[in-house]
């Protein structure tokens, strides 16, 4: 491959609209330097600065006005990368190329297709005029991954190689576009991208004489293999840029009472149980979710944005008697923020604190701080300072709504929102500075603001907001392709309480005899022993058998956790869809070692499976972790996994040792 910046500019002098693409590099090998050229109208000095990291370059590009009158810009590539056809088939061959993306939506995220280039949008028109088809994906505004993670895999079939390319753009809008590199004779495609561009969010720049501007980070690379070789790369990077880890070096046990659980109220006759049960598991980490604050116990008067603690709602203990007993538990106490957020019955709800577009606050009645005022980080900083000083060592920070196309503050509405992440992340790092014990996870709304750069800056990224268990599987598994497993917080909540019967707060005979087998609760544990595991539902409500299943999964988990921070995402079934059923696996291997989650998703056929190994080398042992029911098993054939799970929606850990 080679890296090309590609951006377009117009002087105010001539209006004259220039596409500029001109080559900086060659292979892939030759990289981690810094090149600065002239446009050839003189205007502007370009430097394309690439870092490598192993064989995954991290490109920027910056433009600086060299001429005596404003320069426009309508866009600027992160990167623009010409993939070298080595093959003897053309481009456009039918499934020379595939493209693996990954779609992320609410409640379904991780969720990876696979199509042709020609499927996607990019073929051959056999014509002598240039080709327009191309292939793109985009996304505007501040969730950055509500419709599609930034990062697509094209696979060259014929020469079995990966190249990926992503863009970390830091919960701003970005875009991605591939197609026929014409000024390379037909002969190779181009990815270009960009997280400056108008055409997509209307970002443009106008640049005074002396002023430059920076791109966002574009990630990419190449590696002969498959999926798994290229997820693993990915992951060596993510790994290798992360500005922040856990102190232990693995990822801790917590507990959150919101999903399926007592949702947004913590009441203390809830709460409290909750708290006594976790701490008999082996739980690390107790959060208290959403309802914790407001003006008076009635929740209509809740106040975001303030955080004023509601000591009365906590009575007879207040907030600090409920944190100080799960200190006294031996739990470290978390709870849930929404800083970003503001509602109109706040106090700090002042227009000059908020994000506002045309003049307007942006949300109406539930709007945007502006996080480029020291006012308003000051404000925020206060709120911290005290809940660590109660005691609070765990910060969820929530992102619920986006700000839509941008906000006023800036020359483009798109470049404010831009400039208000990049404020908000300089934040987060001062907070940690000031913290270092203070572990803080990255939400919104399940993972729709989860781009590489945004999670960079934070310990843990929730996966998704999904309620039902069975659907987690293709979510937990797609996402770590997009995310390191140690970051990756998974929600396991047996004895769920539904989101529509939160209010009773009770189960039905029904439910509790359907608990009975532990299988559900058995599914759950397994969803989360190779990410973070994120407990939730209703441990004081267990039975002596399902208590035994969920402290054994925790024990299992807390064995082999010191793994997961080195290890790398695998797909012996590959990538599954959330409505698929049948039986599907996924793993994390490090070294010889292989954790492989083994489930039957919704299927009442056959018991049994086989899971083929082949591909990681040759298989030496299996044992199965988890859990140690009979009716649960795997046996080695070869390289082949032979599994029993006894019914439908059931799952087991095992782990393999590879010859390798």
């Amino acid at each position: 491959m080679t890296n090309q910046n590609h951006f377009c500019l117009t002087t105010n002098s001539t209006d004259n609209n220039i596409c500029f693409r001109r080559s900086h590099g060659s292979l892939l090998a030759q990289f981690g330097d810094q090149r600065t050229y002239i446009t050839d109208d003189g205007s502007a000095e370009v430097t394309v600065s690439n870092k490598e990291y192993g064989n995954t370059v991290r490109s920027t590009a910056q433009v600086k006005n060299i001429s005596e009158v404003p320069i426009d810009i309508t866009a600027l590539g992160s990167a623009w990368i010409c993939i070298k056809n080595t093959g003897s088939k053309p481009w456009y061959a039918k499934d020379k190329y595939i493209i693996h993306y990954c779609l992320n939506s609410w409640l379904g995220e991780g969720q990876w297709r696979s199509l042709s280039i020609e499927d996607m949008g990019l073929y051959q028109t056999f014509d002598e005029h240039d080709n327009n088809s191309h292939i793109s994906l985009s996304s505007s505004g501040s969730m950055s991954t509500s419709q599609y993670y930034p990062l697509v895999i094209l696979e060259d079939t014929e020469t079995h190689t990966m190249h990926y390319f992503e863009l970390e753009s830091g919960g701003c809008g970005w875009y991605i576009e591939i197609g026929a590199a014409l000024d390379e004779d037909d002969e190779n495609l181009y990815v270009f991208l960009s997280a400056m561009c108008e055409k997509n969010d209307g970002w443009h720049k106008t640049l005074a004489p002396g002023a430059c501007i920076t791109s966002p980070a574009a990630v990419w690379g190449s590696i002969d293999g498959d999926f798994d070789d290229a997820a693993a790369q990915l992951t060596s990077y993510k790994r290798s840029v992360s500005l922040v880890g856990f102190a232990e070096g693995y990822p801790p046990v917590c507990f959150n009472n919101y999903m399926n659980c007592s949702w947004a109220d913590p009441a203390p006759e809830k709460l409290l149980p909750l708290m006594d049960a976790a701490a008999k598991l082996g739980v690390e980490i107790f959060c208290v979710d959403d309802g914790w604050f407001s003006i008076t116990t009635a929740p209509t008067e809740k106040a975001l944005g303030d955080w004023n603690v509601n000591d009365a709602f906590f009575a007879p203990y207040g907030l600090q008697g409920i944190i100080d007993h799960a200190l006294d538990l031996g739990m470290k106490f978390g709870i849930w923020l929404e800083i970003e957020a503001c509602e109109e019955n706040a106090d700090s709800y002042i227009k000059d604190n908020l994000l506002t577009r045309r003049g307007h606050i942006i949300g109406n009645k539930r709007a945007f701080f502006d996080f480029r005022r020291t006012s308003v980080q000051n404000s925020i900083e206060r709120i911290f300072d005290k809940l660590y000083s109660m005691g609070v060592r765990y910060i969820k920070n929530d992102y619920n709504q986006t700000t839509g196309i941008g906000a006023d503050g800036a020359e483009s509405l798109s470049e404010s929102v831009s400039q208000n992440a990049d404020a908000f992340y300089l934040f987060i790092d001062k907070i940690r500075e000031k913290y270092p014990d203070l572990i803080i996870e990255n939400c919104g709304s399940g993972a729709m603001r989860s781009d590489g750069k945004t999670l960079s800056h934070f310990h843990l990224q929730s996966t998704s907001d999904q309620e039902v268990y069975s659907c987690y599987p293709s979510i937990l598994s797609g996402s770590m392709a997009c995310m390191p497993p140690e970051k990756a917080g998974i929600w396991s909540y047996p004895y769920p309480i539904r989101f529509k019967k939160r209010i009773d707060y009770t189960f039905t005979c029904e439910e509790l005899e359907s608990f009975k087998d532990g299988k559900e609760t058995v599914f759950n544990m397994v969803n989360s022993m190779l990410g973070v595991m994120y407990l939730s539902g209703r441990p004081d409500a267990f039975d002596d058998f399902n208590t035994s299943l969920v402290k054994e999964g925790i024990q299992v988990y807390k064995r082999i956790r010191h793994h997961i921070p080195k290890a790398y995402p695998v797909y012996p079934s590959g990538r599954f869809r959330i409505s698929d059923t049948g039986i599907y696996s996924f793993g994390l291997k490090h070294g010889n070692e292989l954790y492989l989650a083994v489930w039957r998703i919704n299927d009442n056929s056959d018991r049994n499976g086989e899971i083929d190994l082949s591909k990681y080398g040759t298989v030496k042992s299996v044992q199965k972790l988890y859990p140690s029911l009979k009716d649960y098993s795997c046996t080695v054939c070869g390289n082949l996994i032979r599994v029993s799970l006894p019914t439908g929606n059931s799952a087991m850990l095992i782990n393999v040792e590879m010859a390798i």
